[in-house]
C-alpha cells in the first residue's frame, strides 16, 4: 500500500507442501467475485503445487462505513472510509477472520498511514469468497 498506493486483489495460499500467492482480477459483483475465487481454486489444484490447503488469506481494498441503524451500504455512504481488507480462512476448521485498516492519504493520494478499523464485536467474518476458493480447489485436488 505504501509503495504502490494500493493493492490488487491478492490471494495467499498456505499448503502442506508449499505456499504461494495469486493476483486476481477485480469482480464487479459478488457472484462474479465468487466465480473468480472458485476458478482460482481449480487452477491452483490442477497445478498440484501446494498440497493440502491449510490457510487461505485474501487481501483487497474496499470501503467501510460505521455501523448504524438503518444500515447504509458503504457504496451509498458519502462518509465512507477507504480500507485495506485482510480476510482469512482456516481450511481445517472453516473459521474465517477479518481485519480492516483505514487508509490515510496525503494530498498527492499517496497512502501515508494504515490504522486498525474497528469492527463491531458481534460481527462474524462470513464471506462466500474464501469457501468458494476452497471448494474449487477440493474439486481437483488429491
Amino acid at each position: 500500500m505504501f509503495q504502490l498506493g494500493g493493492v490488487p486483489p491478492t490471494l495467499f495460499v498456505l499448503g502442506a507442501k508449499h505456499k504461494t500467492y495469486m493476483l486476481l482480477p477485480e469482480g464487479e459483483t459478488l457472484p462474479e467475485r465468487v466465480h473468480i475465487m472458485t476458478q482460482a481454486g481449480v487452477q491452483l489444484a490442477k497445478s498440484g503445487e501446494v498440497g493440502e490447503v491449510e490457510q487461505v488469506i485474501y487481501v483487497s481494498e474496499g470501503w467501510a462505513s460505521p455501523p448504524r441503524t438503518p444500515f447504509l451500504r458503504p457504496s451509498q455512504d458519502p462518509n465512507r472510509t477507504e480500507v485495506l481488507v485482510i480476510s482469512a480462512l482456516d481450511a481445517k476448521t472453516n473459521t474465517q477472520t477479518l481485519h480492516m485498516y483505514a487508509c490515510t492519504r496525503d494530498t498527492k493520494q499517496a497512502v501515508i498511514d494504515l490504522k486498525r478499523f474497528p469492527l463491531p464485536e458481534d460481527v462474524e467474518a462470513q464471506s462466500p469468497l474464501l469457501p468458494a476458493f476452497l471448494a474449487g480447489y477440493r474439486l481437483f485436488s488429491r
